[in-house]
């Protein structure tokens, strides 16, 4: 039963659109049969004879068995590269039909690998035979990928194997090796035309239906179509996303980053690493204010200062520094009113006034006043030597000693009161002559004004004297008229006389 369907196994590859790919490929085996003479002619058993196309030349390795030193015997294929594989055929030595059974008990229990690697366990097992003995012709699906084709027997001391089982003086004699599949790499179909599935793993899928062998990291299903669910990534979804990305996205299903970056408070490749204390937001793009209160780390999501902002700051992230008039921790001291220049303006960290202090104070906040014996600004001033007691430490001002007046500092000598009213001998002499040359002046003034109103009117006299004469007949000017008007000069003039000699005294 399984001969007929191995036969049409056969048939079925043959009239398919599968190629040949392992033809006149490079070969190796385990030892082989030394040189014999036939007839007088050398013949050897070389390897590559198993793909040299020809039915008539085969391989032929060292016996194994209970009567030989070696137990295990081995051949391979080398595609060149990782193809798509779709079925082997051997054809083992056939003698005739005496000889058949056993041919096929010396070749019963082979096994089949499909590897990238010379080595079968790194690779597949396609085929083992069990206690049924094998066809001299053989074929078997083997539906892989792989670079090299390995055939493998042995027989073991000590193992009891099935009926039919040579077991002394094994030979293996391969006469062709046929590997079926796609010459070109990553496709499918029976013309070898149709590509596979990207997200197939290493472009690797199903010969026949181009179901992918393997997926590459992200993807599931049959065919790779379908990516990991969300919180999921690498190959066969088998990794969980352990970072925080931004908005609470997913990680990318194949590598597994946060593809638009980081959440607050969080960086690196996979967003798992919090950020240092310097920093905070989304990839620690933020630097925090570096004024939170004892210069603890900021909140590394928000970038606040939880337990409050150092002197002189305020707000939630300790950026903003106190408004003019406060300072201190929390902004919560007032600056002194009697900061110089202008009124409630302090530095915003310790109150200190920059600028100085009001007339009569002093100390970094203008706290204090004057020491005793100064006044002015920042009291560098000293009160003067003729103050009684303590001047006034804004304006210096004080009760004077006796002969000093009452102006800042007594620095004025006061006057000498006298019985005239003036004060001290030099002021009563300068008071005297600015009074003599003002009276002076005066007496001038009026002496000068009284003459031209005298000469005014000796002027209208004449002149009605004269129009009179013209009416009337002259008369005589008595003796008496010409006394009388020269005494009236006399007079005037002693008057005038007497005035300036008094004047000038």
């Amino acid at each position: 039963m399984q001969t007929l369907v191995f036969l049409i196994l056969l048939r079925l590859t043959l009239s398919s659109g599968y190629q040949i790919i392992s033809q006149n490929k490079e070969t190796d085996q385990a030892k082989e049969v030394p040189k014999c003479q036939v007839l007088g002619t050398c013949q050897q058993y070389q390897s590559s004879h198993a793909v040299d196309g020809y039915i008539k030349t085969c391989t032929r390795t060292s016996s194994i068995g209970t009567n030989s030193l070696d137990k295990w015997t081995w051949w391979h294929v080398d595609l060149e590269e990782v193809l798509s594989i779709f079925s082997i055929r051997i054809q083992f030595k056939d003698y005739g039909e005496q000889y058949v059974r056993r041919q096929r008990g010396r070749v019963a229990g082979f096994s089949l690998y499909v590897s990238n690697t010379t080595i079968k366990e790194d690779g597949y097992l396609c085929y083992k035979n069990g206690q049924e003995l094998p066809t001299l012709d053989f074929s078997t699906p083997c539906v892989k990928h792989g670079r090299y084709v390995i055939f493998y027997n042995e027989r073991l001391d000590g193992t009891t194997y099935p009926t039919g089982y040579e077991t002394v003086g094994v030979y293996t004699e391969l006469c062709e090796v046929t590997v079926t599949g796609c010459k070109e790499f990553g496709v499918f179909g029976y013309n070898c035309d149709v590509p596979c599935q990207n997200n197939c793993q290493e472009m690797r899928c199903d010969i026949v239906n181009g179901e992918c062998l393997g997926c590459t990291a992200g993807w599931v299903g049959d065919f790779c179509n379908k990516s990991c669910p969300a919180g999921y990534y690498g190959l066969q979804c088998g990794s969980t996303c352990i970072g925080h990305c931004r908005d609470n996205l997913s990680c990318n299903h194949i590598t597994g980053q946060c593809d638009y970056g980081c959440g607050n408070g969080w960086t690196g490749t996979h967003c798992n690493t919090q950020c240092p204390a310097e920093s905070y937001g989304p990839d620690c793009v933020y630097n925090c204010s570096g004024q939170c209160l004892s210069y603890l780390p900021c909140d590394r999501t928000t970038g606040r200062c939880d337990r409050g902002c150092n002197p002189g700051y305020t707000g939630e992230l300790c950026d903003k520094v106190c408004s003019v008039g406060r300072y201190g921790l929390n902004c919560s001291e007032n600056c002194s009113s009697r900061c110089r220049f202008e009124s409630n303006h302090c530095n915003y960290i310790d109150g200190q006034c920059e600028q100085g202090c009001d007339d009569g104070f002093q100390g970094s906040k203008c706290e204090k006043t004057c020491d005793i014996g100064t006044y002015g600004i920042n009291c560098s001033k000293n009160c003067s030597q003729h103050c009684l007691g303590f001047c006034d430490n804004v304006g210096g001002f004080c009760t004077c000693s006796s002969g000093w007046m009452e102006s800042p500092g007594c620095s004025e000598k006061a006057r000498i009161v006298s019985n005239d009213g003036y004060s001290t001998p030099d002021a009563y002499i300068a008071a005297l002559s600015i009074s003599l040359v003002i009276n002076f002046s005066l007496v001038v003034v009026i002496v000068i004004l009284l003459r031209l109103l005298y000469n005014r009117k000796q002027e209208k006299r004449l002149s009605d004297y004269i129009a009179s004469s013209e009416i009337s007949p002259p008369s005589q000017v008595s003796d008496n008229d010409v006394q009388q008007y020269q005494e009236l000069n006399m007079s005037n003039d002693s008057s005038y006389q007497n005035l300036s000699l008094r004047d000038r005294l």
